[in-house]
């Protein structure tokens, strides 16, 4: 094969590689900010939603950190669910709420979602990181043929469950 015909090979192979190069990172970038979108959906929601649950209707008191207080916290957060149910959310999104106290025997672990959904559970290790962090944690989830990506974000508690273990998260949830 002559000298010409092997440079003509390897500059069209150059090409062709630069090419796949190209195709990749443009579909990485595209990935990338359709996530980044998604996410700031997300944490939207969220920062509607959470307002509701910080600060509930009703006026039943919370003293102490017992199981009573903590079924009259979770009723009002039920109210407080009830207006975030009724928000309008981004087609296939949705928001659910968790609630757990540990210290009661059997520990409480209660749930609140939308209507006509199924109650998704998430990872403990994301669900300790946020409530030990009490910092929002995005996560993803795989559920048979469905992928979710969920945000996590601590409820702030009344000042008598403060060190009691007792814990809320808000998590907004929408297909990947």
């Amino acid at each position: 094969m002559p000298l010409q015909r092997k440079k003509q090979l390897a500059v069209v192979g150059a090409v062709v590689v630069l090419a796949i190069i190209l195709v990749v990172a443009l579909l990485a970038a595209r990935s990338s900010r359709a996530s980044s979108s998604a996410d700031s959906q997300l944490k939207q929601a969220a920062g509607r939603a959470l307002p509701l649950v910080e600060h509930p209707p009703g006026n039943l008191r919370i003293t102490d950190s017992s199981l009573n207080s903590f079924k009259a916290w979770f009723y009002q957060q039920e109210q407080a669910f009830a207006k975030i149910a009724r928000q309008s959310q981004p087609a296939g999104q949705y928001v659910q709420v968790q609630y757990d106290d540990p210290n009661t025997m059997p520990p409480q672990a209660l749930g609140l979602n939308a209507p006509g959904r199924a109650f998704v559970t998430i990872d403990a290790s994301v669900a300790s990181q946020a409530v030990s962090t009490g910092q929002p944690q995005y996560t993803d989830l795989k559920q048979g043929d469905h992928d979710t990506r969920i945000y996590v974000v601590p409820i702030p508690l009344p000042a008598a469950f403060q060190g009691s273990g007792i814990y809320g998260l808000l998590e907004v949830l929408a297909p990947a």
